[in-house]
């Protein structure tokens, strides 16, 4: 995985549509080498014919999830033409990979699948850099994309994090709460945002005990972190956060929302 990952660094020196992509994004360099973001080329076989020279080190690249075997034996790359991110462990070995199309292609974001390494319910995307980053973690947010993590670092916020591809589990937050306290998710203001926060709340539900608080943030429609952040700075994305609504409004909000609380009926519905 180290050595797929430096190649990946290498490729991306190498291809000028993958800087400018990142250029436009709004990431330098110092920030594509903190995170070891490279770039997987386009092709079917790049890590196959440099690292799969021996049926070995085959079976070690299916086993960590960088090819996939076909019906007929043969076998390809996982990754092709997209930006990499390496996914680390608490000791900063890298474990998997979270790979994002330069365009429109489908699916936008692809992870490793689970493997004897990679265990997504468990894992962070960023963590490993937020904890080198700071000495004392007073709060941590919960983003959905790699992206929403770099831009926010980019701009000094150091204690974001990103779940990946799933919800937030309770290994996810028994993780957390290890760590601080003070926990946000922050989603997109829209239906799926919505929908996503109210997974993460009914799994945080059995956590919430006395001195530890968890708070949803709602972006405006059409931003997402990534975009907030770029667009309006670290102070305004900070603002957001402390204005967060609380567990139990979210949770009294959302299931208010869905009775007629003019009728008794319905307040009894909802208690």
């Amino acid at each position: 995985m180290a050595q797929v990952e430096q190649h990946w660094k290498g490729c991306l020196r190498d291809d000028s549509a993958a800087v400018d992509y990142l250029t436009k994004r709004g990431l330098d360099g110092a920030t594509a080498k903190r995170f070891g973001i490279g770039y997987a080329p386009d092709g079917w076989s790049n890590i196959l014919d440099k690292y799969g020279k021996s049926p070995e080190a085959i079976e070690r690249l299916l086993a960590t999830g960088l090819i996939i075997r076909k019906d007929n034996g043969k076998h390809y790359d996982r990754f092709r033409d997209r930006i990499m991110f390496p996914i680390r462990d608490t000791r900063g070995r890298t474990i998997g990979f979270g790979g994002r199309t330069l365009g429109d292609g489908e699916p936008k974001y692809l992870n490793s699948p689970e493997t004897v390494l990679f265990h997504k319910g468990r894992v962070f995307y960023g963590l490993f850099e937020a904890r080198q980053a700071l000495r004392h973690i007073d709060k941590l947010v919960v983003v959905e994309g790699y992206m929403d993590v770099v831009a926010l670092a980019r701009h000094g916020i150091d204690f974001s994090i990103a779940t990946l591809g799933t919800a937030t589990t309770g290994d996810h937050l028994n993780v957390l709460f290890r760590l601080t306290d003070n926990v946000f998710f922050c989603f997109d203001g829209d239906r799926a945002g919505r929908a996503a926060a109210w997974r993460a709340l009914e799994n945080a539900l059995p956590q919430v005990r006395e001195g530890r608080q968890i708070r949803f943030v709602f972006l405006p429609d059409g931003h997402d972190p990534d975009t907030y952040v770029n667009e309006l700075g670290s102070e305004a994305f900070e603002r957001a956060l402390e204005n967060g609504m609380a567990l139990s409004d979210f949770l009294i909000g959302e299931l208010a929302s869905q009775v007629d609380m003019t009728t008794i009926d319905g307040k009894a519905r909802l208690a």
